[in-house]
């Protein structure tokens, strides 16, 4: 039981560090989706972003396209970008939750929209609807096609606290 509260402490000072060590730019928060979107989500997490008016959104590239491609501590990622929006990102990559000492496969999902920034770049971070845990996106797009980023996604149910972790991803257009 000891090292349970241990493993517990430790692990929730080290996700309050990672958090406060995060940029505060550009934070959007998530809305509830509809019904229907939450039943054909094939993941844990169903979102959509509020604009966010202060930021330039990218005009001059077009990196409109579906992009796949490989997660760190998982297996794929894949997205979709039109009109300068990144939409249903879906990740299937592993969690640990405090409750156990193993790994468990799991699929994130985030609705979208994310605005593109003018210099190719995404920073969302919000709360999700189906966990209601938090959830942090980010990428840099490249004029070839390419893009990679970040993905995290960290909820509770019942004191039991699962996440991703920080996972570096990588992809390209198809």
């Amino acid at each position: 039981m000891r090292k349970l509260l241990r493993g517990m402490f430790i692990f929730i000072l080290s996700s309050i560090l990672l958090v406060a060590c995060q940029p505060q730019v550009n934070q959007q928060h998530v809305n509830q989706s509809d019904q229907s979107d939450q039943q054909s989500a094939p993941a844990t997490g169903n979102s959509n972003s509020e604009p966010n008016s202060n930021v330039e959104v990218s005009t001059q590239v077009n990196f409109d396209g579906t992009y796949t491609g490989e997660i760190q501590r998982g297996y794929d990622i894949s997205f979709k970008v039109e009109g300068s929006k990144v939409i249903e990102v879906v990740a299937n990559v592993l969690e640990q939750c405090s409750d156990s000492s193993t790994t468990n496969v799991t699929t994130v999902y985030f609705d979208g929209p994310f605005d593109i920034n003018a210099d190719g770049s995404v920073f969302i971070e919000g709360i999700d609807d189906i966990t209601n845990g938090d959830f942090i996106f980010t990428a840099m797009f490249n004029e070839d096609g390419t893009a990679s980023g970040t993905l995290l996604q960290k909820y509770a149910i019942t004191g039991v606290v699962c996440t991703t972790g920080e996972l570096a991803w990588d992809s390209s257009k198809n």
